[in-house]
């Protein structure tokens, strides 16, 4: 059988046929995770979550993979699957901006030159007064 076969019986609820398929492409997932964990070394990010969500995209390409259309399963696979993956990069990217960005927003506040003791209590202000907003 190969792997359009597999997605098509998947598809029609064959829990084998699946996890035939997600078995046969696990290795290729995994040396994508490991690529792009090298790829984005700085942001540290690991390849277990990359891999976890591109098992996660390759699931979404078994059932939105339409065979008619003429792509190889494999390619069309890969394709959701490392997408998957490069939205966590994406997220994890937004993320260190955001704490990047709330950290100058501190900096600019207190000063250039402050020392951690007056961070901390300009923090502690910030969420007294989105407590008491509340």
């Amino acid at each position: 059988m190969i792997n359009e076969d597999f997605c098509i019986l998947a598809q029609r609820g064959n829990a084998d046929a699946e996890s035939e398929l997600i078995d046969h492409l696990l290795p290729s997932l995994k040396a994508l995770a490991a690529k792009f964990e090298t790829q984005y070394f700085g942001l540290q990010i690991e390849a277990d979550d990359l891999l976890q969500e591109g098992s996660i995209g390759l699931l979404r390409a078994v059932y939105s993979f339409h065979p008619e259309k003429g792509y190889l399963f494999q390619t069309f696979a890969s394709l959701v699957s490392e997408n998957a993956m490069m939205d966590y990069v994406r997220k994890c990217v937004s993320a260190i901006l955001d704490r990047l960005l709330h950290h100058s927003h501190i900096v600019n506040i207190v000063g250039p030159s402050c020392r951690t003791k007056d961070v901390l209590e300009k923090l502690e202000e910030s969420k007294k007064k989105e407590y008491q907003a509340t």
